[in-house]
């Protein structure tokens, strides 16, 4: 299934990436079916490696699914970016991949966006699928 990127989506995923840079941002993929519809940003509670790493709470994560819900909505996914680093999974992401769940990565590169990528977790659980995508024009 091609996912879609709901118009201005990737603008705010960028936009919240180069503000948190140095730091990995994360957020929620908000949407239904093969349509993604809305970034929530959310907080990255790593006090340990913020600039590598993210966690997110499961108060964070239960706001923004009975907020989607009350839209006829779910959390279809999560997106986080790697600074400085390729948009690819780390062994981190996949270890952390829940099944069922998009994964989208952003590479931001001194500061500004760069690279986009879609994952899931493969059935064997061991690695990451790329999930093809395309983004809808304002």
């Amino acid at each position: 299934m091609t996912m879609v990127f709901g118009a201005g989506l990737v603008a705010a995923m960028g936009a919240h990436g180069a503000e948190g840079f140095p730091y990995e941002v994360v957020g929620a993929l908000v949407g239904s079916g093969d349509r993604l519809d809305r970034a929530v940003r959310l907080e990255n509670e790593n006090e340990t490696l913020p600039e590598r790493r993210y966690d997110v709470g499961p108060k964070q994560i239960a706001a923004v699914e009975r907020s989607a819900m009350r839209e006829g909505l779910g959390i279809l996914g999560f997106y986080h970016t790697h600074p400085d680093h390729p948009a690819v999974p780390s062994e981190t992401d996949i270890g952390h991949a829940v099944p069922g769940y998009l994964y989208a990565i952003l590479s931001v590169m001194a500061g500004e966006p760069a690279a986009l990528t879609l994952w899931r977790l493969a059935d064997s659980g061991d690695r990451m699928e790329p999930v093809p995508y395309v983004i809808e024009e304002i």
